[in-house]
């Protein structure tokens, strides 16, 4: 139990783990940008999106049929090969019980959960970009219907005056010529 805590032992493990299955690397196979992950790791993940999106975001994406072209990670496969002797692998029992959403298998692929969440919340962030969009295209074309509105009322408005003042004038030259009589 104290080799557990030693925490060179603990970065050695880190250094020969997976980040999506968790667990050591089993083939594990270098991305262009120099990351390593087990390749039946990078083969689900491609499957179940059409590539393979470095889980560590620096733009590094590969095609599902290009994944059998990554080469072996040899000095991780040696690593993980020693620290396989020095009996350093053994998973936490809660690892262990946590599920994955991605595959069903027993291991969870927390970065998985987080890059399917942030996925499905930019689909939802672009869907509400796209209504607040047509919205504002709605309530530009209210706001000219609405000013369309105010300037026929205002031409009515101007109208009736004139017609107001004018039949106003008639009535009074009337009433004069009346009062001349």
């Amino acid at each position: 139990m104290a080799a557990a805590r030693d925490p060179y032992i603990e970065e050695l493990r880190d250094l020969v783990s997976c980040s999506i299955c968790l667990d050591h690397y089993e083939d594990p196979r270098i991305l262009p940008c120099s990351h390593t992950f087990c390749f039946k790791c990078i083969q689900q993940c491609a499957l179940n999106n059409g590539s393979f999106q470095c889980p560590f975001r620096d733009d590094s994406t590969v095609n599902t049929r290009d994944i059998y072209q990554l080469p072996i990670n040899r000095a991780a496969k040696d690593m993980v090969e020693l620290a396989s002797k020095m009996s350093m692998f053994s998973l936490n029992p809660e690892q262990q019980q946590v599920k994955c959403d991605n595959c069903d298998q027993q291991r969870a692929v927390h970065w998985y959960a987080a890059t399917r969440a942030k996925t499905e919340l930019q689909v939802v962030l672009q869907d509400i970009d796209k209504r607040e969009q047509q919205l504002g295209l709605e309530l530009f074309e209210v706001n000219g219907i609405i000013e369309q509105q105010h300037a026929t009322y205002r031409r009515a408005h101007s109208e009736i005056k004139k017609r107001f003042y004018a039949q106003h004038r008639s009535l009074e030259e009337e009433e004069k010529c009346i009062k001349k009589k």
